[in-house]
């Protein structure tokens, strides 16, 4: 049997992802996609829509005069508010020929005018029974027709139940798609800009201030190398060795266990699953009791995975001892960082992953398990994944490995040398609490509340087969 031959592993060199002047515009400042930002921003992936981030969001508005029509003028004054404090919502790609991974853009605007236009042509706004997460399965089914490319870095779809766009809303829910390019956000970062959106929603008025366009350019986040905190090196032998036990670790993936994926194409479905306050609190205290006082329901969903999987296609009686399940799971990089700050301000991708493996699958059977069991395995399998994020929280070199992975696997997807295992592997992933970047109410400046957020459901398009 032949051995895989691997091209070798790009250095992760800090200056060749800093933001720079375009040769070909002086007006524009872009940097190289890195880490998770190659992975997402593959070009044909990308103009797919594989990954786009989707939240959708259920809100009232204390002033019960509002109409849509209004409503979507504040809308457009807000992100124009929005791009100046956080440029990164007016992002582009350049995907050129013969590089692997796209340039992150930036083009500056001239004045509040040019900025309101742009806002203008990320807002759509309709008076109807749809629901947002209709909105999104037409918007989807329209990119598939028209093959219309990568998405922008932020739109925003409003939807009302209401007969038109000058009927007051009264105390109706409203209904906002924030549709965004995994690009230029990752799933906390998206949240951070959700809540920063209706603060900033909260606070417009009918005019907008005098912005000095030009100078929104100091405000892109700073590419995430130079943020690492003392002591997370991007070379040297430390750095070579804890990569290499990482590759080692991720590479056992190339046996997962894992789903027959079926080769026709098909939209991105989802499915919300809600529990009532009453049950999220059992859920929370069973873990720290069951299974340690650290462990959260993030780990608990982990098991949950296996067990549904495990449920889903039984391991058949041949499966050697030595079959695993892995889930390459996505981890916030955001502790890695040395401003505490950048935790609910940075915009950009700071994604690390974790590889959570469960050994010896056959263990855990699922078919033939009654209720005590089946407990007995979620504690054990919750316990497995707790052990796992411990070992990559604990370690300072997570995130810049993790990087240096990403770029690594894009090389090979490039290249076509990516091994294939024919399977596809269930993802599970935790962003965490949502009231931790969105407020439940929002104040204007006044003190006055004005917004209520009553859901936030977070999505994102995942067409299989994952790695």
């Amino acid at each position: 049997m032949a051995t895989l031959q691997m091209p070798p592993v790009p250095p992760l060199v800090p200056a060749q992802f800093d933001w720079q002047t375009s040769p070909a515009d002086a007006t524009i400042q872009q940097r190289r996609a890195t880490g998770a930002e190659a992975i997402v921003g593959i070009e044909k992936s990308n103009a797919a829509g594989a990954n786009d981030l989707y939240l959708i969001s259920s809100v009232q508005f204390a002033d019960p005069t509002l109409t849509l029509s209004q409503l979507q003028g504040k809308v457009e004054r807000a992100l124009v508010r929005q791009r100046y404090e956080h440029p990164e919502i007016g992002q582009t790609g350049l995907w050129e020929e013969g590089q692997i991974s796209p340039l992150i853009q930036y083009q500056p605007l001239k004045s509040n005018e040019e900025a309101l236009a742009w806002a203008q042509g990320n807002v759509r706004v309709r008076a109807g029974k749809e629901t947002g997460l209709e909105i999104r399965t037409e918007h989807e089914i329209k990119r598939f027709q028209e093959q219309s490319g990568p998405a922008k870095a932020v739109v925003v779809d409003i939807v009302a139940p209401v007969e038109g766009l000058d009927t007051p809303l009264g105390s109706t829910n409203v209904e906002f798609v924030f549709h965004t390019n995994h690009l230029y956000f990752d799933g906390i970062s998206k949240r951070i800009f959700v809540g920063d959106f209706f603060r900033t929603l909260a606070e417009t008025t009918d005019e907008l201030p005098e912005l000095k366009w030009g100078d929104e350019v100091k405000n892109l986040g700073a590419p995430v190398l130079t943020l690492l905190k003392d002591g997370a090196t991007t070379s040297g032998p430390e750095f070579d060795g804890t990569f290499g036990q990482y590759v080692g670790t991720v590479m056992r993936g190339t046996q997962n266990y894992g789903l027959n994926p079926k080769p026709d194409y098909g939209l991105p479905r989802v499915i919300f699953h809600t529990f009532t306050t009453a049950e999220s609190d059992a859920i929370y205290k069973a873990v720290k009791s069951k299974v340690d006082p650290k462990a959260s329901p993030a780990h608990l969903g982990h098991a949950a995975v296996l067990l549904a999987l495990l449920k889903m296609k039984p391991p058949p009686a041949e499966t050697p001892d030595s079959q695993i399940y892995m889930a390459q799971s996505p981890m916030n990089g955001r502790r890695f960082l040395q401003d505490a700050n950048h935790a609910k301000t940075y915009y950009p991708i700071v994604q690390a992953s974790c590889p959570v493996i469960f050994e010896n699958i056959k263990q855990y059977n699922v078919v033939d398990a009654d209720k005590e069991t089946i407990d007995k395995y979620l504690v054990q399998a919750t316990k497995v994944a707790q052990d796992c994020y411990d070992v990559y929280v604990n370690n300072k070199l997570t995130l810049p490995v993790g990087m240096s992975f990403h770029n690594f696997v894009t090389m090979l997807i490039a290249s076509g040398t990516i091994p294939e295992t024919g399977l596809t592997a269930p993802l599970y992933t935790s962003d965490g609490v949502n009231e931790t970047y969105i407020d439940r109410e929002i104040s204007d400046k006044s003190g006055n509340v004005t917004i209520t957020v009553n859901t936030v459901r977070f999505f994102l398009n995942q067409y299989m087969p994952f790695m």
